[in-house]
């Protein structure tokens, strides 16, 4: 994927080049660890000492030995270990370990849940960081894209749930969000949704911009200005229900 351009490289390469001479201690990075490559995160891990913060998954696989555990034990300690009961899993199989370990539909699946798990844990770390930086309001993640129509749709549903307003008006307060105006011109509801979404791209705050909008019947201009009376979203929009 890396011939796309940078933003979609990820290899372990790319982020000692490119993302760790930036770092600094306003920046966490979590390492999901893997046995192949243990000596090399740890060697970038006591590089990072003191630069920024860090934390570690790990989540041993099904045939593994205790060696990568020991070691992650030793030198991560900031390391989230995920235990799984191996052993009583494969029990559930005929097969012996070797023929278990030469199964290839069978490591797919083992190692799918191991993926699986992890995309848990960075799902939960992901959302509790939003939380943190106040772009969740009452349990719904409000600063989002509008960069396709289940997105545009779900922010229209937001407004309208947290606005207390009907799907019309909280439809709206996105366009006019999106589109930067206090008049939406005649014929734009008829626009196709792909329109709007190509107008949203780039666009920043779109949905809490509309919500104000909803909440207060303001100008765009007197909306923006409530968000930015707060360093935190969700504290400019508890503000602004408290102003109402």
């Amino acid at each position: 994927m890396s011939n796309k351009g940078e933003e979609y490289s990820i290899s372990l390469d790319h982020f000692i080049r490119k993302i760790q001479p930036s770092l600094s201690t306003n920046d966490t990075v979590i390492f999901i660890l893997h046995s192949n490559y243990l000596k090399e995160f740890h060697r970038i891990y006591e590089q990072l000492k003191g630069v920024c913060s860090a934390a570690a998954i790990f989540v041993e696989g099904p045939f593994e030995d205790t060696q990568s555990k020991k070691y992650v034990t030793q030198f991560f300690p900031c390391a989230l270990i995920v235990n799984v009961p191996w052993h009583q899993i494969l029990s559930l199989f005929d097969s012996d370990k070797k023929q278990q370990k030469e199964d290839k539909i069978l490591n797919a699946a083992l190692y799918g849940g191991v993926e699986l798990a992890i995309k848990f844990i960075l799902n939960t770390v992901s959302t509790g960081a939003h939380v943190l930086k106040g772009k969740v309001y009452k349990h719904y993640m409000v600063d989002m894209k509008l960069n396709n129509s289940k997105l545009f749709n779900r922010g229209i549903n937001i407004v309208q749930r947290l606005g207390g307003c009907s799907k019309k008006v909280a439809t709206d307060a996105i366009l006019k969000s999106i589109y930067q105006t206090d008049h939406l011109p005649e014929g734009i509801h008829e626009e196709k949704i792909s329109q709007h979404i190509l107008q949203a791209n780039g666009g920043t705050k779109l949905v809490p911009l509309a919500l104000v909008l909803a909440i207060k019947n303001c100008t765009v201009q007197e909306a923006k200005a409530a968000l930015n009376s707060s360093k935190q979203i969700r504290t400019a929009i508890n503000q602004t229900y408290d102003a109402d």
